[in-house]
């Protein structure tokens, strides 16, 4: 209606739903053999640091996805609800050291969309002396963990480099340069709740830390977003 005049039509929408494949939960996928191609349904849940990918989600557990291109990041979302096809694989084992558990060289077969919160129901409470003990030459890289804990940081003319910390025991982050986690200095020396994992992308000698979120008191959570700002 505008000025007196009013028009009116009646439209018909069809609404299609998409075709959805037949597809594995994420702890299926853990627990499937290397060098199989699976399709695997989640939620696209934080950013990974330095290797292009982000960690699929669901009720069942916890995988990386390592993307085949970082062009196919782009429009992506984290809280997508995806179906991703990747080869099951852990990334770089070598002599005593199983590798980072992934699905590698993936791509994204089928955006449902939505801005899906990710479960945390697979997550495991731990704290960092424990986490600092995991040998890597057995894989603790597919869960995710929930600390309680603080972070420190480093830095010298050379490099910069950030950690969590229990005040004797240290676990550092994974990343290229200390800028990756620049944004966490507001956090520096308080407890606060962490959810994590560990990972090993390059035949190290320890297990690093992989930060999926961050909360502190009283304040919501902020989720590691690196690749999808």
């Amino acid at each position: 209606a505008y000025e007196g005049a009013t028009y009116s039509k009646e439209v018909e929408i069809e609404v299609i739903d998409p075709r959805i494949p037949e597809s594995l939960s994420v702890r299926e996928a853990i627990d499937s053999e290397d060098g199989e191609t699976l399709l695997v349904r989640g939620v696209v849940a934080s950013s990974l640091v330095v290797q292009s990918g982000f960690l699929l989600i669901d009720e069942s557990g916890v995988i990386a996805v390592r993307v085949a291109s970082s062009d196919s990041l782009k429009g992506r979302s984290l809280g997508d609800e995806v179906i991703v096809s990747g080869e099951r694989a852990h990334y770089k084992p070598g002599t005593n050291i199983v590798g980072n558990s992934c699905l590698n060289e993936a791509s994204i077969e089928l955006n449902l969309h939505g801005n899906n919160s990710y479960s945390t129901s697979s997550f495991e409470e731990a704290d960092v002396a424990t986490l600092a003990s995991y040998p890597v030459s057995v894989d603790h890289t597919a869960v995710g963990y929930k600390v309680k804990a603080s972070l420190k940081k480093v830095a010298t003319s050379y490099f910069t480099n950030y950690y969590v910390t229990d005040g004797t025991n240290d676990i550092q982050f994974y990343a290229a340069s200390g800028a990756q986690y620049a944004w966490l200095d507001e956090y520096l020396e308080k407890e606060i709740d962490m959810e994590l994992v560990l990972c090993n992308w390059n035949k190290k000698t320890a297990y690093r830390a992989m930060l999926i979120s961050i909360q502190a008191e009283g304040s919501e959570k902020v989720i590691n977003d690196l690749y999808f700002r």
